[in-house]
């Protein structure tokens, strides 16, 4: 058959025999299509959405194939993305108490994609690719401590099961930050954090600004808070902006986290962005500080307020001295474009910032009581993972006995890691922090302009994490501690661009980058 006749090739062409294969083909295509669906329609909502996405990503991964496209720059877009909303499910979950959903090993979808990065990772090792390594010896050295050390925590607890879910929380963040040390570390990958966690903060500011008015309820299908945001201040009631994160305090850490990673670069490597891509992030980055207000987060404020002078530092450093003058001038404006912004808001704001809370920030302090009679108990290894709601009460000497009227986990990262896994697990734990911060520090003293942009983001970042983990809940079975792992992630990959720089899809040369589906990274 000649190639006008493949061309020309359909049912009306075919032998009867054809034919009848055609269609019998083309109907059982459609049966066994219908029937996944129907079955997928019967599953709960989040197992429903995974294998959507799985039967949407199948097609796409062999149509994107077929047309030789890379699929990593895809997969690294898609995983800055799932930062964003929580796509995931549990299973075997166990209901925890202080916790409104059950707990369990976490399926979710930025686990799913790191996967497959770390499997193209590996492929290209055993292709020959050189990639140098990702981790240095002395975070992957310390890794393998914490591990050990919320391990062996694991073993002590009474909650052996809860234990174990938060040691797969663990090895599944510092996946997490394997992948983004390896494959965020060119000049295409360092731009897709840039425009990608502009798009997300700009998409979830407008929607929280549409839950303060009430105009949004949420997405439930993608973990954002449904029920109740509403908050008492003095002579007032407010809906808090919480976006399509699982609460208003978790919008708030993540955006006081993750968007100095998008603003920093557009001022110090201005070069590497168009006029119309700056002016994109200004805004994003804009609407984000008023979305941040309406979360009333009063940690995720004392965080932004602390680290932004420290980010205008960095920047002006960065400027040619000729240009700092310009540069102030600018900045004195945006505080002034941004203090308008919030005058709409200023009543509430200063309700939250001034006002009377209920008791809710006297509270935290018998909670931190708590906490520090169990490090007093059990400095080692700590209660055990996944224990502490078990045993509180054991330790609860206060002289309101803030268990029972306040069932919930120290409000502390620190105190609530070193509570369940010990102090030498919070060592560990600051150490990787420490490790990944020096890093950035080198990559921002002597790196090319994008990288020592991406480093001064995250260095940034990381500062406002740490300051809002003073009074935010948080273990390795919860979704908040991936930010401080992307965040390590980040600072070793602006390290690695400057040791180790890898060239963008555009520059590859060799046939073999030409060739796979999988170049680009």
């Amino acid at each position: 058959m000649n190639s006008i006749e493949r061309n020309n090739l359909s049912p009306s062409t075919l032998s009867p025999r054809g034919t009848i294969l055609f269609w019998g083909t083309a109907l059982g295509c459609a049966l066994a299509l219908g029937a996944v669906l129907i079955r997928v329609l019967s599953m709960p909502k989040a197992w429903g959405a995974l294998a959507c996405l799985a039967i949407c990503g199948l097609c796409g991964l062999i149509v994107w194939t077929h047309l030789k496209l890379p699929i990593v720059p895809a997969l690294r877009l898609a995983l800055l993305a799932s930062f964003w909303f929580r796509l995931e499910i549990n299973l075997f979950a166990i209901k925890k108490q202080g916790h409104e959903t059950p707990v369990g090993i976490v399926i979710s979808l930025m686990l799913l994609l790191s996967l497959l990065l770390l499997v193209n990772h590996l492929y290209e090792g055993w292709r020959g690719r050189e990639q140098g390594g990702v981790f240095p010896f002395s975070f992957s050295a310390v890794s393998v401590l914490l591990a050990m050390f919320c391990g062996l925590s694991v073993l002590q607890g009474v909650e052996t099961m809860l234990g174990i879910y938060g040691l797969w929380g663990l090895v599944s963040e510092v996946l997490i930050c394997y992948v983004a040390a390896a494959y965020f570390t060119s000049t295409t990958s360092m731009r897709q954090i840039v425009l990608c966690f502009a798009g997300a903060i700009l998409l979830n500011a407008v929607l929280g600004i549409l839950q303060y008015f009430d105009l949004f309820g949420g997405w439930e299908l993608l973990g954002s808070t449904t029920g109740e945001r509403e908050m008492k201040l003095p002579g007032m009631e407010v809906s808090r902006a919480s976006g399509l994160c699982e609460s208003p305090n978790t919008f708030g850490w993540i955006l006081v986290s993750l968007s100095p990673l998008m603003i920093a670069p557009v001022l110090i490597a201005k070069a590497q962005f168009k006029k119309w891509e700056r002016q994109f992030c200004v805004a994003a980055f804009f609407l984000g500080i008023v979305a941040l207000i309406l979360t009333f987060s009063r940690g995720s404020w004392i965080a932004f307020l602390c680290t932004m002078p420290v980010l205008v530092g960095f920047v002006l450093i960065a400027q040619p001295a000729a240009e700092r003058g310009r540069l102030i001038v600018r900045l004195a404006g945006a505080l002034l474009a941004l203090v308008l912004f919030s005058l709409p808001f200023l009543n509430p704001l200063l309700a939250r910032a001034f006002g009377e809370d209920d008791g809710a920030a006297e509270s935290r302090l018998p909670l931190m009581d708590v906490a520090m009679e169990m490090i007093k108990a059990n400095p080692l290894l700590g209660v055990g993972m996944g224990s502490y709601e078990a045993v509180m009460r054991r330790y609860d000497f206060t002289a309101d006995f803030i268990s029972d009227s306040f069932p919930y986990p120290v409000h502390n990262l620190y105190l609530h890691v070193a509570a369940e896994a010990g102090l030498p697990a919070l060592l560990c734990l600051l150490t990787l922090v420490g490790i990944a911060l020096w890093r950035g520090w080198q990559a921002w003293r002597s790196g090319p302009p994008l990288p020592r942009a991406i480093a001064c983001g995250a260095i940034i970042g990381m500062l406002a994490y740490l300051i809002t983990a003073l009074k935010e809940p948080s273990s390795f079975d919860s979704g908040q501690i991936r930010i401080l792992f992307l965040l390590c992630g980040f600072l070793l990959a602006a390290k690695r661009a400057i040791s180790f720089p890898i060239s963008d899809p555009a520059t590859a040369t060799t046939s073999g980058e030409q060739e796979s589906g999988f170049s680009g990274q």
